[in-house]
């Protein structure tokens, strides 16, 4: 329940006090939340993890002044940007992946027909489609997070001749 708190920005009462674990062992990204929730309750711009803008609206100026803006519209912009920064991170690895796939696998005349969520589907040549499941496969495909040495990923090849 902690890690749903941080991620939507429920932060106050007990769960303030769920978050402590989190905030001791993962001191720098709970840090990168806070101060994204912070940034969105004040109507400051945001950059996800990959530099991605997300745009926040400042509140108006005549409406905080005449007290117009309610706590809960401040918080619901702070957990706002929270998630956005979170969601923005999986999103730009996405865009990564598919443009490496796409590298990869485009001179045996495979392309990228549908990205939901996180996933790829991959149109390709029957004549081709072993060779691009092999390009594909968790062995070859190896991925470097955030600079550290490089590892296998869950990837998942499936291949019907349809």
């Amino acid at each position: 329940m902690a890690v749903l708190g941080a991620i939507y920005g429920q932060t106050s009462c007990n769960r303030a006090l769920a978050l402590r674990g989190p905030a001791a062992a993962y001191p720098v990204a709970m840090g990168y939340l806070d101060r994204a929730d912070h940034a969105a309750e004040e109507g400051r711009d945001l950059r996800t993890y990959g530099g991605r803008l997300v745009r926040m609206a400042a509140p108006a100026a005549t409406e905080t002044a005449r007290g117009l803006e309610s706590r809960g519209e401040v918080a619901a912009g702070g957990r706002y940007g929270r998630n956005a920064v979170i969601q923005g991170a999986p999103a730009e690895l996405l865009k990564i992946w598919a443009v490496t796939v796409r590298a990869r696998c485009a001179s045996l005349g495979a392309r990228i027909v549908l990205c939901p969520h996180d996933e790829l589907l991959v149109h390709v040549p029957a004549e081709s489609g072993e060779a691009v499941a092999l390009l594909l496969s968790p062995r070859t495909f190896a991925v470097r997070p955030l600079g550290l040495e490089p590892r296998t990923c869950g990837l998942r090849v499936r291949c019907s001749a349809s």
